[in-house]
This record gives structure tokens, sequence and C-alpha cells, in this order.
């Protein structure tokens, strides 16, 4: 058996995971099968449609263009991801027109989200906006709004939906699995 295919894991950045473990999987089916092609496809990153996703987020709870956005991204050990990161809190800003957006990490790297929330706070006259950058709830959207509301006052934040599943992270995974 000679299988040929593209694995698409899905990662929003490359990572420890995407960097070290997936390939060394991949190693070990190559062993299995010799003849085997299989390539491992790029992660979303800094996806134009990604940033449309988040958009999609925002509209969805009425986000003002005039709010603050504090992207939070999961955090990783790879300084690479925060390059990229940043990289698309600047889309966002550009392409969609939100005054101030400010990338920051829930853990690993800095600036953290607290960092952020305390910096910002006092600065903020209108809405904050808390928007995490994670593909799915759990124990980490959790923490995030505990953060979020002990150093913020209810009625001035708002914390967006995650990404979840949406036709936008559908095309952009197609794109990555299928590059033209």
């Amino acid at each position: 058996i000679n299988p040929k295919g593209r694995i698409l894991p899905v990662f929003l950045f490359a990572a420890r995971h995407w960097k070290k473990d997936i390939p060394a999987l991949l190693a070990e089916a190559k062993k299995k099968y010799p003849g085997a092609q299989l390539a491992l496809a790029p992660v979303l990153g800094a996806h134009p449609l990604m940033a449309g996703l988040v958009e999609e987020r925002l509209k969805s709870i009425r986000t003002p263009k005039a709010s603050t956005l504090i992207l939070v991204g999961r955090g990783a050990s790879d300084p690479g991801v925060k390059k990229e990161f940043f990289r698309l809190a600047k889309i966002l800003g550009k392409k969609y027109g939100y005054r101030k957006v400010r990338p920051c990490f829930y853990d690993m790297l800095h600036p953290t989200l607290e960092e952020t929330l305390r910096k910002e706070a006092p600065v903020t006259e209108g809405q904050v906006v808390v928007v995490p950058y994670l593909l799915f709830r759990g124990k980490v959207l959790q923490r995030i709004r505990q953060i979020a509301q002990t150093i913020l006052s209810k009625s001035k934040l708002k914390v967006a939906p995650v990404l979840g599943l949406h036709e936008k992270l559908l095309s952009a995974l197609d794109q990555k699995l299928n590059p033209t």
C-alpha cells in the first residue's frame, strides 16, 4: 500500500505540536509505509478568512468600531506564534476598521491578558471587547472570562464568542488543504 495525501491538523498557529509532534508521527507512518507520500498542510495562521471570522463574531455582539478589542490568543512556547498573532491583529484593525486592537495571550507569551487589561482599562472610555481567539469553548475560555471580569466592570466589558465552526473556518481549511 502506497498512500498519498495531505494531513490537515486544525491548528491556529505553528507551535510544538505542528512543528515536532505531528512530523514525528508522519515519520513513523513513512517507516511503516515506505512508499507513502504524505505531506503536512500549513496551519491557519493569520489567514484573511480568519480575520473575517473574528469580524463575524464581533458583528454577532454588535461591536462598535470605536471599541477597544483585546484579542486573546492561547499562547505557545514558540516565538513565531507571537509574530503571526500580531499580524492577525493588524489585519483585523486595518481591514475591518477597528481603531484599537490589542493582541495578548492567555499563557506563555507576553503581553498577557491581565497585563493588557490593566493597561487599557484606565485609559479606555468606551466598550472593551475581549476576543478569545480560540476554536472552541472550554476551561481556557472560562478563565479568560474570569480574568476580564475581575479587572473590568460588567458595564464596560463584552466577551465575544469563540471562533467555532463557521463557513469561513472551513473555507480557510480548504484553502490550506488545496492550495492553488
